[in-house]
């Protein structure tokens, strides 16, 4: 394998992080918190390139791809007047312990014995034939035994790997080189979240490094590379800023991208899209004042038009599946809720999913708000 090849995916990120920095430059954050915003707004735009190229019949090319990214790059980085970016703080022990777990991880991801089954039979199966076709093949999708590869999910995360494959050709071991990045950007944000919160140097150093080794365990342990939930957890930390801050303009933009990421990777982002965009929307109208109609497009647009576009595509060629039909149901939620109570307990996680019953703690900690 040859440099260039296990290089692609960070080019990638690269490329993705400077064409978002139209939309992260203008947010009130850190320098390393403006890479994940500018990479979450970059994967939301080379989505939307990819899926204009689809709607005018135009074969994926780098050029076609790579030129508006570029363009927008310039414009993210020429426009004037920019918020200064919020300082941050030297890496400390914590980072060094979140790099070599990440480190672990990586190399494991890349000898591909950590592979999960959906990235073989679903991901990058997708990735792989979009990348021949040079489009997202729906005929393929269609196809009568396409259901074993879920046809009606939405498909930035193949895109993403076929673009990523263009570069440096299709070798597995470098495309699973994502799930590594998309950690070490989740800790990123974890890490400046905590640094915005003036946290205790030793306080955000333990914290950094558990959330590391808690994910780069739980990873290994359970197969985790190539799995598309990395983007679902990316998206969920990278709003954190954004819903711990007063409402505003640019927590509108923030939470509309990561909803937007979230709605364009699995149908199941669909219910953090609307969570996120819920949570935003209650907070507007139960705090006041009301929030501009330019914050609203923000908030709202960029999830439904991934939804829509996604949701028009499935309607178009039939790609919806009989075991994703139906309407909520209590029978449904008593054996959700059941699943959940058991995967609380499940070995593989050590306990560490009981943590999810302490966050209602959090409303008890008092916030002093930004006037």
């Amino acid at each position: 394998m040859s440099a260039i090849d296990w290089l692609a995916a960070p080019l990638v990120l690269v490329v993705l992080a400077a064409s978002g920095q139209a939309f992260a430059a203008r947010l009130p954050a850190t320098r390393p918190q403006r890479l994940v915003a500018g990479f979450i707004a970059g994967a939301v735009l080379l989505h939307v390139v990819l899926s204009l190229l689809d709607v005018v019949g135009l074969r994926w090319r780098l050029a076609f791809l790579l030129l508006p990214l570029l363009a927008l790059a310039i414009v993210g980085f020429a426009r004037r007047p920019r918020l200064a970016p919020q300082p941050t703080v030297p890496p400390g022990w914590g980072d060094a312990v979140a790099l070599l777990a990440v480190l672990g991880f990586a190399a494991l991801a890349w000898t591909g014995w950590i592979t999960i089954p959906d990235f073989i039979y679903h991901w990058g199966l997708k990735g792989h034939r979009f990348l021949l076709a040079g489009h997202v093949d729906y005929a393929y999708l269609a196809q009568p035994l396409g259901w074993v590869f879920h046809p009606d999910y939405p498909n930035l995360y193949p895109e993403l790997l076929a673009v990523t494959a263009m570069i440096g050709g299709w070798r597995e071991g470098a495309l699973l080189l994502w799930s590594p990045l998309l950690l070490v950007l989740v800790l990123i944000s974890v890490r400046e979240v905590l640094v915005a919160e003036v946290v205790a140097p030793l306080r955000r150093n333990a914290v950094v490094a558990f959330v590391a080794l808690a994910c780069a365990g739980f990873a290994i342990g359970n197969l985790m590379a190539g799995a598309a939930d990395w983007f679902l957890a990316l998206a969920l930390v990278a709003a954190l800023p954004a819903l711990l801050a007063t409402p505003s303009a640019a927590g509108d933009v923030q939470l509309g991208l990561c909803a937007a990421l979230a709605a364009g990777v699995k149908q199941e982002g669909l219910v953090i899209a609307v969570g996120l965009v819920a949570v935003q929307l209650s907070r507007w109208f139960w705090r006041g004042p009301r929030p501009s109609y330019r914050g609203l497009a923000a908030l709202l647009l960029p999830p439904m038009l991934v939804v829509g576009y996604s949701w028009w595509r499935i309607a178009q060629h039939h790609l919806l599946q009989e075991y994703d039909k139906g309407l909520p149901a209590w029978n449904r939620l008593v054996v959700a809720l059941r699943v959940v109570a058991k995967e609380l307990l499940a070995p593989s996680w050590h306990g560490l999913a009981l943590l999810l019953l302490a966050l209602p703690l959090l409303l008890f900690v008092p916030r002093h708000e930004e006037q």
